[in-house]
């Protein structure tokens, strides 16, 4: 069924910022560095953070250390683990606002966090680093979802902007971000589009390539000129 968007964020009057991934999707050391990255977000957004992911011991470890020298209470920081359903576990913890992992992103779980109707907040490193851009999946991401590129400007969100107003509309945004790309329904119609052109006689290899020609790419753009211009 269609995703909604959030109809609350502080239920319990705690901003509950949320992140995922393994060691691999994340810096130990440096701005960037997950330890002082979470001491920052607890700080400015004065909530708590929930990560969903395995997260290796010697990890966990840092980044609670971290939090002892900046004098923020451990219990602020929760690691939850895998879990089955992080759309479930996101709504189960009133989570407000979710973070990508950084710098390697993760398409899938953004999605999933999409689904949820919950904000996003996805790191890109600028357009003078291409290739880090293509990591940290920016590109994956409803229109309204906030885009930081220096952790000041993550924090300053958390801090000022961050309200019930801005969070709805990039709430409403990451649900119709879903239906309209990447729902079951979604993808129902797209293969419906796909085999009602494929399926026909009259399928003929493609001279210039060499490759199959399932269908006719011109045809299908002005027959389903939403999918085509979903891609």
């Amino acid at each position: 069924s269609p995703r909604a968007a959030r109809t609350g964020f502080f239920p319990n009057g705690v901003f509950t910022t949320t992140s995922a991934g393994g060691d691999h999707k994340f810096q130990t050391e440096g701005t960037l560095g997950l330890p002082q990255m979470l001491c920052g977000i607890i700080r400015a957004s004065r909530g708590r953070h929930l990560h969903l992911g395995a997260v290796s011991p010697v990890l966990q470890a840092a980044c609670y250390a971290a939090l002892e020298s900046a004098q923020i209470p451990q219990d602020r920081l929760q690691f939850l683990g895998d879990v089955p359903s992080i759309r479930a576990t996101l709504d189960a913890h009133h989570a407000v606002l979710f973070l990508a992992s950084f710098p390697i992103g993760g398409g899938l779980t953004t999605s999933e966090v999409a689904a949820a109707g919950v904000p996003l907040a996805l790191y890109d490193p600028g357009p003078q680093d291409p290739g880090g851009r293509y990591r940290s999946g920016a590109g994956h991401r409803p229109a309204q979802a906030l885009v930081w590129t220096s952790p000041e400007d993550l924090f300053a969100f958390l801090r000022r902007d961050a309200d019930d107003v801005r969070l709805m509309k990039m709430s409403q945004d990451s649900a119709a971000w879903y239906n309209r790309h990447l729902s079951p329904d979604r993808f129902a119609r797209r293969l419906a589009a796909i085999l009602r052109v494929s399926e026909p006689s009259g399928i003929r290899p493609a001279k210039t390539t060499g490759a199959p020609a399932l269908f006719d790419a011109s045809w299908y753009g002005a027959t389903y000129p939403d999918v085509g211009e979903s891609q």
